[in-house]
């Protein structure tokens, strides 16, 4: 894990700022700001270093292995390790099929696995050039291998959609940069007229081949059409199929806490549901709009600093975050929302204020106290955290503040989205007199 993607991940200010000025480097110096911290305190330097300190050690190790590589040989290495993680994991999920054994297993590859996927990210994202040519080069070798196997040119030109673990990675970064859709279309044109002025793949070769069954094994890594049959699907449906596979990943990536340490158990549950649901897919495609207009390294810059700012606001107020709060889904969510209703009015009630989440700092801010009321309204229902009313010098707004928080919930079990942004900013104005 890179130092930056560190900073991003965790917003605590006082090592925000030693990461910053490069003061963290040692497990000694991360272990000399526990010696008079309290211990029950989530947002200690010790707590923050007990839970952050894995991650550190994991970023700084991978450095000094790969120092005095290039970027190409790094990338190379890196994606060795990442297969060999990746097995690890499926041997120890065999071993210790049940969620709570071999946890601290299950902890270390997770450390490693992802350690190395956010380098493998970091290094694409920062140098362009290499990023297009790793992302060029994987979907030539998954055509290649479609081909061998003896799917024809004419085939793979019309339905072909690569898909696997390997491309998520490489495709997250690319559309980073160059944006989801028509880059990715340009591309893969390119690649397929290079495959046809290829000598080895000529057109009888193709016409010999027409119809033949490609062996399953060959094929799972690559999505043709969703299994339909492919002699019956024109253009436009191929086009269709494509761009539901692009939201499907976006939907993984962006709009489901891949980035939590929530189990690995409920954020597959996580996942399948919103696979299935109208408003991720409606969403998906409005983050697929907003990275033609803007770009997605935009939008993770935006929601990196809306989890910052709402955690400040937790930790002012002395509420300890859930484990969503310090993922970026619930701000990509709300902006790819905001952005959604931006961009279709029409389908928005008219008393709501619209705004582009992302040149709004007012549509960005109602954003942050959305959350931040969501935070707190299930902290103080579940019972756990109370103690912060009476910090509220203000009576009237500690009542006010009380109201909301014993107000009924609506059958998803919180308040409405605009009662929550309202709990939120009047949380925001009860910290101004701590």
């Amino acid at each position: 894990m890179s130092t930056e993607s560190f900073k991003r991940d965790f917003n605590e200010q006082t090592l925000n700022e030693k990461i910053q000025k490069n003061e963290i480097t040692k497990k000694e110096e991360i272990a000399e700001a526990t010696v008079t911290s309290d211990k029950d305190d989530f947002w200690s330097p010790e707590k923050i270093a007990e839970r952050n300190l894995p991650w550190i050690v994991a970023a700084e190790n991978l450095h000094k292995e790969l120092e005095g590589k290039n970027d190409n040989e790094k990338i190379l290495e890196i994606r060795k390790r990442i297969d060999g993680a990746e097995e690890e994991r499926e041997e120890i999920r065999k071993r210790f099929p049940e969620l709570e054994q071999g946890s601290e297993e299950k902890r270390k590859n997770c450390v490693k696995k992802y350690s190395l996927e956010d380098e493998y990210g970091h290094i694409l994202k920062s140098n362009p050039l290499l990023c297009r040519e790793v992302y060029v080069n994987t979907i030539k070798k998954y055509i290649e291998k479609e081909l061998n196997a003896g799917r024809t040119l004419q085939d793979i030109d019309t339905y072909f959609i690569p898909r696997s673990k390997e491309l998520d990675l490489i495709t997250d970064s690319f559309i980073s940069i160059y944006g989801a859709g028509d880059p990715q279309s340009v591309i893969l044109d390119e690649i397929i007229e290079q495959f046809k002025q290829d000598g080895r793949y000529t057109e009888k070769q193709n016409t010999t081949n027409a119809g033949k069954e490609i062996p399953k094994t060959v094929t799972e890594d690559t999505l043709f059409a969703s299994g339909k049959n492919l002699k019956n699907i024109d253009t436009a449906e191929k086009q269709e199929t494509a761009n539901e596979f692009i939201k499907e990943n976006i939907i993984k990536n962006y709009l489901s806490y891949k980035d939590t340490g929530l189990s690995e158990e409920l954020k597959k549950k996580m996942l399948e549901y919103n696979m299935q649901s109208g408003n991720a897919m409606r969403y998906a495609e409005a983050i697929i709009e907003f990275s033609k207009k803007y770009n997605l390294n935009m939008l993770e810059q935006k929601s990196g600093e809306m989890v910052g700012k709402c955690l400040d606001v937790l930790k002012n107020i002395g509420i300890k975050p859930s484990d969503y709060a310090v993922s970026k889904t619930w701000a990509n969510w709300d902006v790819a929302k905001q952005f959604y209703y931006f961009t279709h009015p029409e389908e928005i009630n008219p008393k709501y204020k619209i705004q582009d989440p992302l040149s709004s700092a007012n549509k960005s801010q109602e954003i942050i106290n959305r959350h931040v009321g969501w935070e707190i309204y299930r902290a103080y229902n579940q019972g756990k955290e109370r103690e912060f009313l009476y910090k509220i010098k203000d009576i009237g707004l500690r009542e006010q503040i009380k109201e909301m928080l014993n107000s009924a919930p609506k059958e998803n079990g919180t308040l409405s989205s605009w009662k929550l942004a309202e709990l939120g900013l009047l949380i925001g104005e009860a910290i101004k007199g701590f």
